[in-house]
């Protein structure tokens, strides 16, 4: 028997002077596990740095808009009006995701008998140890740090 199609996630990006950040807010988005489609819409709010061209050489090839400053809000609306997908998730350019969030996420959604918002919890990065230590609200993962591979 075949699986049900998953449906498509449009992750929604607004970034401000972002152009540092942004990359590895993109390279999160990339290594999600989630067998879905997912699209990746960066709003660039009136940046006076290169956040949007930064994000257009990214090779996930997100979907760039600029827009004069809106503010952070305005941004997100921005981006669901051009979304694609019926499922919305939103994602700061100066954060990342681990790489099952869309996958623990969209599961947690689909097996809800009736629509119901979802949230995750967050988690700090320690520079210094390379780690992450969840934070009070962060779920998936055992309370201390979580150590990751060094980034080539």
């Amino acid at each position: 028997m075949s699986q049900p199609a998953r449906p498509g996630v449009s992750v929604i990006i607004p970034a401000y002077r972002q152009a540092e950040f942004i990359t590895a807010c993109l390279d999160s988005i990339a290594a999600q596990t989630y067998a879905g489609p997912i699209e990746a819409i960066v709003i660039d709010d009136g940046s006076p740095d290169d956040s949007a061209a930064v994000a257009e050489a990214h090779p996930l090839r997100p979907v760039v808009i600029r827009q004069e400053n809106q503010g952070v809000s305005g941004a997100r609306n921005r981006g669901i009006a051009a979304a694609s997908y019926p499922l919305i998730a939103f994602l700061d350019a100066d954060d990342a995701w681990l790489p099952e969030k869309l996958d623990v996420q969209v599961a947690a959604l689909m097996a809800a008998s009736e629509p119901v918002p979802a949230r995750g919890g967050w988690i700090r990065w320690l520079p210094s140890r390379r780690s992450y230590r969840p934070g009070p609200s962060a779920t998936a993962r055992e309370p201390g740090p979580v150590s990751i591979p060094a980034r080539n």
